[in-house]
């Protein structure tokens, strides 16, 4: 799996159906992400990326920043089977 900011601006983008500010930004603080839309971005990555999130993945600081939901799939695809 090879995700980049990129990629996660646009899932963010089209699950969040708004625009995002830039990669390094605090997603929470800006008001763009609730848990609400964690959960929806979940299931999104989850299935574009073929990766399942477990309990430690979902914290809040792993869907602070574009930044870091892109290095949270890295971290989840490493310890999907192959």
């Amino acid at each position: 799996m090879n995700a980049n900011n990129d990629d996660v601006r646009r899932i963010l983008e089209d699950t969040l159906s708004r625009p995002l500010p830039a990669n390094d930004a605090d997603l929470w603080e800006s008001g763009v992400i609730d848990s609400l839309a964690v959960m929806e971005l979940v299931e999104a990555l989850e299935q574009r990326f073929s990766v399942v999130f477990d309990a430690d993945h979902l914290r809040k600081e792993n869907f602070r920043s574009v930044a870091a939901i892109g290095a949270l799939l890295e971290r989840a695809a490493r310890k999907a089977p192959q």
